[in-house]
């Protein structure tokens, strides 16, 4: 779990968000009542709740986020998500020891993130990417 400013992300590693990609893909709205299901078990004050499904596309990390918006009780399956990312990224970081990643969007867009570290500690991350406006 990653806690940001006003959101709870909890980020699934690949070989356990197979299943429920796979079941996004074939039951959208089906497998969206379902992660909304996990995520109200979550005991947290954020205003937002989010689980971040991660997947391997061409040797990079994908991200499959969906988000709860609790104030308005709707849950997005979202395009890009730079909060998951970043997520994703503090994850790696501590599995891994990754500082700079690339993390696909479910666009193909990729977000760029590049963490600063001082004593073990994160102490500064950089977000890069295309931003895109849809109307």
């Amino acid at each position: 779990m990653v806690k940001l400013d006003g959101i709870l992300l909890a980020v699934v590693k690949e070989q356990d968000a197979k299943e429920k990609i796979k079941r996004l893909q074939e039951a959208e709205e089906q497998a969206k009542a379902e992660l909304k299901e996990s995520m109200k078990e979550f005991e947290t004050k954020e205003n937002a709740v989010g689980i971040i499904l991660l997947e391997t596309e061409n040797g990079k990390t994908k991200i499959n986020p969906v988000i709860w918006v609790k104030t308005i009780d709707t849950l997005y399956y979202e395009t890009a998500c730079g909060s998951g990312s970043l997520a994703t990224a503090i994850y790696q970081n501590k599995i891994e020891g990754r500082t700079n990643l690339e993390i696909v969007q479910p666009s193909g867009y990729s977000i760029f993130i590049r963490l600063k570290k001082e004593k073990e500690e994160i102490q500064k991350a950089v977000v890069e990417g295309k931003v895109m406006e849809n109307w």
